[in-house]
Order: structure tokens, then sequence, then C-alpha cells
């Protein structure tokens, strides 16, 4: 094989040599046959001849071009591990093993080491996610609130937890992470704690370094926020402005109908998508509701509007709610009207991904 292929480079060589001569003196039609011959050289093609020169080269020893290229990558293999297949060409030598065999036999040793190299590309980055406590299921038991971020007597207040999660699954240390809805700060303190950047808004900040704004104008640029967490309020439940503030007009929560509820969340999340670098991913946190005994599928209705404005659907994680103010405070009536009404206690949160593509 070795031999056969030192054949080709010489060929190569010749045939290149021929090409250069033959733009340089440009001889007429009448004589490229001849100039051709006497350039080709021996029993060989001439250069100006179709095909690769390996080809060429095999069919003067009688021997495909294919079966060349095999018998090169068995001797190439040979010398690359010799552990392996040291004794590869031996046993072809003695009629035990045929080139094509050999040839299957080394591919398939290659592609084993090439599933083995992206398995072991995987299993590296589970143990990352493991070791920084990352939840890999799409159920989301997080048990009790943690204390550290945000305030757990803010009504409709996200645990800590949640947000975690997102940022350690879909941002790395010194991304933007952009919070149009943040409430009690939640996300800032998180995102503090992970080393994040984070730009936070609300109607009515409750703390110093949460920007006063309406969400559905961010002032911020085109394609500059590596994440957005996204939690909402629900709608008619509570409110977070009174009636009589200018705010109020902005305030999903007050929302007339849920109609007018979804146009308003539309605008924000057209703006977070605006926002949003290419391939970057917002978490949207909601929940569905019961509302005068009637089951209201918020979450299923914003997946399609975010999906109509032009996000990738990426899937979602099922938070389980433990302890949540709503339930402290109204207790066993939550029960009893669901049982009332013929329907089930919700006792989960969404979290929903969705991807700008």
């Amino acid at each position: 094989a070795e031999r056969l292929w030192g054949k080709v480079a010489e060929e190569a060589r010749k045939r290149q040599e021929a090409t250069k001569f033959s733009k340089t003196h440009q001889p007429d039609r009448g004589n490229n046959a001849s100039a051709a011959q006497s350039n080709g050289g021996g029993n060989f093609p001439p250069p100006s001849s179709k095909g690769k020169t390996r080809d060429i080269i095999a069919k003067f020893f009688g021997e495909s071009g294919k079966q060349l290229e095999k018998e090169r990558k068995i001797v190439e293999a040979v010398k690359a591990e010799p552990e392996r297949f040291g004794n590869l060409l031996e046993k072809i030598d003695r009629g035990e093993v045929s080139v094509d065999s050999a040839y299957q036999m080394i591919r398939k040793a290659e592609m084993a080491t090439e599933k083995r190299r992206k398995i072991e590309n995987k299993l590296n980055r589970l143990h990352e996610l493991e070791n920084e406590g990352v939840i890999l299921s799409t159920v989301w038991d997080i048990g009790e609130r943690a204390s550290y971020a945000g305030s757990g007597e803010f009504h409709g207040n996200c645990p800590p937890q949640v947000v975690e999660q997102c940022v350690l699954r879909l941002t790395k240390k010194g991304d933007v992470v952009l919070d149009p809805m943040a409430g009690s700060g939640t996300a800032i303190d998180v995102c503090n704690l992970l080393e994040r950047k984070c730009i936070a808004y609300d109607l009515k900040p409750t703390r110093a370094d949460i920007i006063q704004n309406d969400s559905r104008r961010l002032p911020l640029e085109d394609n500059s926020i590596d994440m957005v967490f996204l939690h909402p309020p629900y709608w008619g439940l509570v409110n977070y402005t009174r009636a009589d503030e200018k705010e109020s007009e902005a305030d999903l929560s007050r929302a007339p109908t849920i109609e007018q509820y979804f146009e308003m969340l539309r605008q924000v999340i057209e703006e977070v998508k605006r926002v949003l670098k290419p391939s970057k991913f917002m978490c949207l946190l909601m929940g569905d509701m019961i509302r005068e005994g009637k089951f209201i599928p918020l979450c299923r209705r914003a997946a399609n509007l975010c999906e109509s404005v032009g996000f990738q659907d990426a899937g979602y994680a099922v938070k389980i709610t433990k302890n949540s103010t709503s339930a402290i405070m109204k207790g066993k009536v939550i029960f009893a009207e669901v049982a009332y009404t013929g329907n089930l206690k919700i006792d989960h949160d969404l979290v929903m991904f969705f991807k700008k593509v």
C-alpha cells in the first residue's frame, strides 16, 4: 500500500508539471494528443486523462482506487495504534483477514472512539451540572422557600431555588439576566450570589436596585440580554397597584378581561424577544387558576402566545408548590371551594422555557 501511494504522489507531480507546461506553451488543437502522450511517460495514461490520480495508479497495478484507499488507511491505523492493530498486516499477508474485513474493523474502531468521545463530553457536562445542584428532571420539588433572596412575605413571590435552576442551566458567570417584573427582587439576589448581572424592572419598585418601568417598553438595546426570567402576576388574583394610580393602566393583574390580560402580556413578551440574544432563553413562571368555579389555562394560553410571537417552545418543568402565601392565608377554604365546584386544587406551577430562534 505504501509503495502504491508513493506512485500516486509521483504521478500527481507529473500531472501538475504537465498542466503547467500546457498552460505555458499552449500547443494548437492538432498537437494536443501527441503533447499529452509525450508528457504521460511509460505505460501510464497521459496527464490530461480524466479521473483521480489515485484511480489511475491503482488501475495500472490492477487494483481499484477504493481498494488502494482502504489499504492506505490500514497502514495508517497500524502506524498510529500498533498496540491495537500491530498484527493486522501479517494476518492480511497470511490470508487470515481480507483487506475489506481489516478496513471494516478499523472503521468500527474509529466510530467507537468517536462515540466514546461524545459520551465523555456529555458525562462531563452532567457531572458539572450535578455538582452545581441542577435538577435534571421535569419535576422540581424544591421544598421550603429559601430565605436568602427576595421576600417570602411578598404576595406572589418566587422561590429563589426556581431562579437558581434557570440561571445555572442557561447562563454562565458574567452573563446578563433580565427580570422585567422583579417583585421583591428575588432574581437580583440570586444573580448576585451566582456572579451574574441582573437588570430588574417593576411598575412599583420595592427596593432601590429595581428600576421603575412599564415592561411593555424596555429601555434596552436589541440582542443585549443572555437570559430572561419572567414571573407575571396572575389575572385578577392580587392587585399590585391601586385603581387611582397611573401605573394601574399597565398592571396586568388589573386587566379588565382575560383577553386584555394576554394582550398586555403579548406586548411584554415581544419586547423580551427583541432584547434577548439569538439562541438564548426566556424562562416563564406561571400557574393555571380557578376563578368562579371555572378552570383557566393560563399556562397553555401563554405558551401559545410565546410561539405566536416567534419563540420556540423548549419544554417545561413542574414546580411543586408548598406553603404558598394564599394557601397559608385561606387554608381549607381553598379545598372546600374546588371540591364544591368539581375542580382540583392546583399544587404546581410551570417553568416554561422558550428559545429565541
